[in-house]
């Protein structure tokens, strides 16, 4: 079903750590982008509420988002044209991205978080039964491949997945529905917890803007 959709965007300039100017717009319209042919059950133990399933790459211009399946791969270039085609019709129907390339996961259980790592030339797609599998960034792209280069057991379900934004681009902060804080190297696998949930229940988790901090 076509919803109308309100995106704000901001457009800055930055000189050194300092903001320099910001110009805050509008961007207004009602035409929707399908990305998938299924739908999500709106059962909360098929899909979690606390589910996130998409990622885009600033940098190389992907975008990667969830599907019932697996996932959906495409280029944000790509989907804006689609988008201008569908509002030039004066449709209110959705649009479906056609190009796009659909990645059959479901050998590896249900989805539910999707990320980038800093540098974007990885993706990182977690399980229900608390497993990240790491793509390459580019063989996902450019050739929809579902094979992970490698895949690491977390060994619980996760409730939370922040990719570490810039200092280290391996590194994963992880924090699981029991309450655990977990640190994970998405290059050698290790996965170590820095708050166990018997000491403190953890429910959310983020890194400053540098990834130096939690």
């Amino acid at each position: 079903m076509a919803s109308e959709a309100v995106m704000e965007i901001e457009q800055y300039t930055e000189k050194g750590d300092q903001l320099v100017d910001l110009v805050h717009s509008q961007v207004k319209d009602n035409t929707c982008l399908r990305i998938s042919d299924e739908r999500f059950s709106l059962d909360r133990r098929n899909t979690p509420a606390y589910s996130k399933l998409l990622a885009i790459s600033n940098v190389y211009g992907y975008v990667i988002a969830g599907t019932p399946k697996g996932l959906s791969v495409f280029m944000a270039k790509d989907a804006r044209e689609e988008l201008a085609k569908g509002k030039s019709t004066g449709t209110n129907t959705a649009v479906m991205m056609s190009a796009r390339k659909e990645v059959d996961l479901r050998p590896h259980g249900r989805i539910t978080h999707v990320g980038i790592s800093a540098d974007e030339l990885s993706v990182l797609v977690v399980t229900v039964s608390g497993r990240i599998l790491v793509f390459a960034a580019a063989s996902l792209v450019s050739q929809g491949s579902s094979t992970p280069t490698k895949t690491i057991e977390v060994g619980q379900e996760i409730r939370d997945l922040r990719p570490n934004p810039k200092d280290l681009p391996t590194a994963a902060a992880v924090v699981t529905v029991a309450g655990d804080l977990k640190i994970v190297d998405t290059a050698s696998g290790a996965v170590n917890t820095i708050v166990p949930s018997s000491t403190s229940r953890v429910l959310a988790v983020c890194w400053s803007p540098k990834g130096k901090q939690l």
